[in-house]
């Protein structure tokens, strides 16, 4: 089982700290979503093209790898596209001189189904990646936010793209919370496009969705796990910890600790 966590968890470590924290306490990976105030890796030191060998070094000296680049770009808007395009290929290019097999990106940027998009535009722009980067060995993921919570409208959007860089990221949290589904509902709809997983739980706090330490919340997420590895899943199980945007999370030393024993138990 390949475990990483998303580096949303520890916005003020340094990435020398989160390659030290993730060695220290046997994790295979990170998910880079911001260092420090950076949160786009286009910005960030480690990740130019003077930098990256040293980086590679830094990383196989850990025994680490990087699971996924998580960008910021929204694909479904269209009149941001061509600044949206140009980040994105930058991301593309830094996971192939990395030899990062992933780049995030969002075709509804709310976790939860808040509005309409236009899906055309979503497929002209995720075929435009998609060509771009398959040619660079990396695939694009599109995380299931939003509208795409829904696995089985999610399914079609992919079917609809049929490229083999175009995929699914899989956030637990949003089939279950936004739509009612089951995870094996979920999976048995995205399962051909399923590459990266986000793990977190939750419960509902009125209206709102409530972040927690795992087995503190409702989600089932050690039925996840073993359907997962019961169906030969492969890929990262990435704990999605949202300290940078919900600042009454615990703090990540603890979490981050947490998701491991957790994980033992499954």
């Amino acid at each position: 089982m390949k475990l990483c966590f998303s580096t949303l968890a520890c916005p003020e470590w340094t990435w020398d700290e989160i390659l030290a924290f993730a060695k220290e306490n046997g994790y295979s990976g990170v998910e880079v979503r911001g260092v420090l105030s950076e949160l786009h890796v286009n910005n960030m030191p480690q990740f130019q093209p003077h930098a990256i060998e040293a980086t590679k070094a830094q990383l196989r000296e850990r025994g680490l790898q990087i699971s996924c680049l998580s960008s910021a770009c929204e694909i479904q808007r269209p009149v941001v596209w061509e600044q949206t395009r140009d980040m994105a290929l930058k991301y593309i290019d830094a996971a192939q001189a990395m030899g990062i097999p992933y780049v995030r990106v969002l075709a509804d940027v709310a976790p939860s189904p808040m509005g309409k998009v236009d899906e055309f535009t979503i497929r002209f722009a995720a075929k435009e990646l998609g060509e771009y980067a398959g040619a660079r060995g990396v695939t694009i993921l599109i995380e299931n936010n939003g509208v795409f919570a829904d696995s089985l409208r999610f399914r079609s959007l992919l079917d609809s793209i049929g490229m083999a860089s175009v995929a699914a990221l899989w956030d637990i949290n949003h089939p279950l919370r936004f739509f009612g589904e089951t995870p094996e509902m979920t999976y048995e709809n995205l399962a051909p496009y399923i590459r990266h997983v986000h793990i977190k739980d939750s419960y509902m706090n009125g209206a709102r969705v409530q972040y927690c330490a795992l087995g503190e919340g409702d989600l089932p997420i050690q039925a996840i796990f073993r359907l997962l590895m019961e169906k030969g899943y492969d890929g990262y199980f990435s704990f999605e910890w949202l300290k940078r945007w919900e600042k009454y999370l615990d703090e990540p030393e603890y979490a981050l600790k947490a998701f491991k024993r957790y994980v033992e138990f499954v």
